[in-house]
């Protein structure tokens, strides 16, 4: 299992690796290209495996993370339901009356 984990771990940075190379690309010579893909990577990994020694016990903060951006998509799915209130419902009033009792539902 390990060894699997070994040879398949950069695979898994494929598309972090497409997107920071599509911002950084025109600033690299064109024969240097595979070279600094590689060493793009390789960074990439090594940042990883630093995080992961700096944190042995990684579930707590695992758990922080999830509680925190849990609670912030529920809020901002409250926010697109007012959008769509908005959007089906031409009468202002009932926009704002709606956005005000959902505010005070989750604030209570």
């Amino acid at each position: 299992m390990a060894v699997a984990i070994l040879f398949t771990y950069g695979l898994q940075f494929y598309i972090p690796n497409e997107i920071l190379w599509r911002k950084i690309s025109h600033k690299f010579n064109e024969q240097y290209h595979n070279r600094t893909q590689i060493l793009l990577r390789t960074g990439i990994i090594l940042i990883s495996g630093g995080v992961a020694a700096a944190i042995p016990n990684l579930e707590p903060f695992i758990s922080l993370v999830g509680a925190v951006f849990f609670s912030l998509l529920g809020k901002l799915r409250i926010v697109s339901i007012i959008f769509l209130f908005a959007k089906f419902f031409d009468s202002l009033k009932l926009v704002f009356n709606t956005f005000v009792y959902v505010c005070l539902y989750v604030l209570k």
